[in-house]
């Protein structure tokens, strides 16, 4: 089956990938307040690597 026929006719199947989807950004989201937390208390650019 064609992907963009199962993502349009498959309910289960778009909610799936749209989760996935939704979840990844909120993944990225989260490692940038991490950085930007980390750097704000240590002030050195090179501990946000580490993190």
């Amino acid at each position: 089956m064609n992907l963009l026929i199962a993502w349009r006719q498959e309910r289960d199947y778009r909610n799936f990938f749209s989760a996935g989807f939704v979840s990844g950004i909120g993944h990225r989201f989260s490692q940038i307040a991490i950085f930007a937390l980390v750097f704000e208390l240590t002030g050195a650019a090179v501990t946000t690597e580490l993190s």
